[in-house]
């Protein structure tokens, strides 16, 4: 019926965006905020959007990097319609150059010129990375993708990226001298493309130019003048520490779909039951999120998870059980009613502490 018709393609399903830069770093636990606000500092003038768990944390951090001096609002599902079109509208037209928001919330973000995302928490799964990701690198234009990691968490991490089927490049954190010195190459950059572009200065220039430089050094003066056109930072980066990479771990394979298990530790391990299952939409990923930060255990000390229907079972570590059965039985502030123990076989009673 449409002899003229147009077929019109984005990108090839279950295929990542060639666009999109991917960088992942280690983050110590009391880092993250500190990491968070050096990485805005070198998007200084960018467009971030900037993801977290849950809505409370959207007001909370937006409220905390205004304080710092940066032009940030919280966008999520709490915000009534009017709310959400403003802070869009802000967003896009460059009034805050930062959005704090959920997973849910941006599936309305359609931003065309978002130049870096940043994942302050984890993602639950590689869907949710790919969908946070793909709000940059758009139309053609160029993007950054930046993943911080807690220190215990490469493992999950590795599987996450994998199964989103992207390669991300590991960085260290940046030191507060190397900001400094990547802005400063920024500035220098943008005066040398200014000179190459700019035309024949006046002759009142030139003679401004020469009183300037009479009785003064002229590699001072030009110093003095890169300083005065570097940007102006909202505040100075922070102190991080740094956080040497674990050891290579050997992955060991085991059958079943609803299965992981990448463990450093070949030794003996506990088995543990918590009661959430497929129904309730536990996967091995989220299940292994879960499990890390509750127990604040690494990935590399969980051993194989079974999900099955209405609760699901993992593996910890020997040398480690004890302290994470401790930590476990106090109830999960964001989710309270999940109830982690050790596992009991049929017909076999309960071991108690």
């Amino acid at each position: 019926m449409q002899t003229d018709a147009l077929h019109l393609q984005g990108t090839v399903l279950g295929t990542a965006n060639a666009d999109i830069e991917h960088v992942a770093t280690l983050v110590e636990r009391n880092d993250t905020y500190a990491a968070l606000v050096n990485a805005l500092l070198l998007a200084h003038g960018e467009r971030v959007l900037l993801f977290v768990e849950r809505r409370l944390d959207t007001a909370e951090l937006a409220d905390q990097l205004n304080g710092d001096g940066f032009a940030a609002q919280a966008f999520s599902g709490e915000l009534s319609q009017p709310q959400r079109t403003r802070t869009l509208d802000a967003f896009r037209n460059g009034i805050i150059d930062i959005l704090v928001s959920t997973d849910v919330a941006a599936r309305g973000i359609d931003v065309p010129d978002i130049t870096m995302v940043i994942h302050a928490d984890m993602p639950n799964d590689a869907d949710s990375y790919t969908h946070r990701s793909g709000r940059t690198g758009r139309a053609g234009r160029k993007g950054k993708s930046l993943l911080l990691v807690p220190a215990r968490a490469r493992g999950h991490a590795n599987a996450i990226l994998r199964a989103a089927k992207v390669t991300a490049s590991w960085r260290p954190l940046p030191t507060p001298e190397e900001i400094h010195e990547a802005l400063a190459e920024r500035t220098r950059a943008h005066v040398h493309a200014a000179l190459e572009a700019a035309e024949a200065p006046s002759a009142r220039s030139l003679e401004q130019a020469r009183q300037l430089l009479d009785g003064s050094d002229a590699a001072r003066l030009v110093a003095t003048l890169l300083a005065m056109a570097g940007p102006k930072l909202p505040c100075a980066p922070k102190p991080t520490r740094t956080v040497q990479p674990e050891e290579r771990r050997r992955p060991v394979r085991v059958n079943g779909p609803a299965r992981i298990h990448e463990a450093r530790h070949q030794g003996r391990f506990v088995r543990f039951s918590i009661n959430w299952g497929h129904h309730k939409g536990a996967t091995p990923s989220r299940v292994l999120s879960h499990v890390c930060r509750r127990g604040d255990i690494a990935s590399a000390q969980i051993g194989a998870i079974e999900i099955g229907d209405s609760s699901a079972t993992f593996e910890v570590a020997d040398h480690a059980s004890g302290e994470f059965e401790q930590r476990v039985r106090t109830p999960d502030h964001r989710e309270p009613h999940l109830e982690i123990s050790r596992h009991v076989e049929s017909g076999q009673p309960q071991r108690r502490p």
